[in-house]
């Protein structure tokens, strides 16, 4: 369980940096700043990542990583940057969360 824990910490610390660098692609005078912050961001998560693949299989840590980001993203977009959902993205973050439940047991 604190594996799985980590993962998502860490893909939560990669969404930041994802967001720090959406927020670069805007433009204006700290554009440049937002780009070395989300750098900083993923840099963080390296001894976090080295921890995880030292102790878990790749294939669950590959889902457990995706889904969570993507669903963080998901999330951020939704309530930070007014995007939409069509039904089939929707349909896909169901099924991405049916793929965490199936390899539960291997982590």
């Amino acid at each position: 369980m604190l594996n799985i824990v980590i993962i998502v910490a860490l893909s939560a610390l990669g969404a930041i940096g994802d967001i720090l660098l959406k927020k670069a692609g805007h433009g204006g005078p700290k554009a440049g700043l937002w780009i070395l912050a989300g750098g900083a961001a993923y840099a963080l998560t390296i001894p976090g990542w080295y921890y995880v693949l030292k102790h878990v299989a790749l294939a669950p840590v590959g889902v457990i990583y995706s889904v969570s980001t993507t669903l963080i993203l998901v999330g951020v977009g939704v309530m930070w940057f007014d995007e939409r959902l069509s039904g089939s993205e929707l349909l896909g973050v169901a099924f991405a969360l049916v793929a965490v439940v199936s390899l539960r047991r291997l982590i």
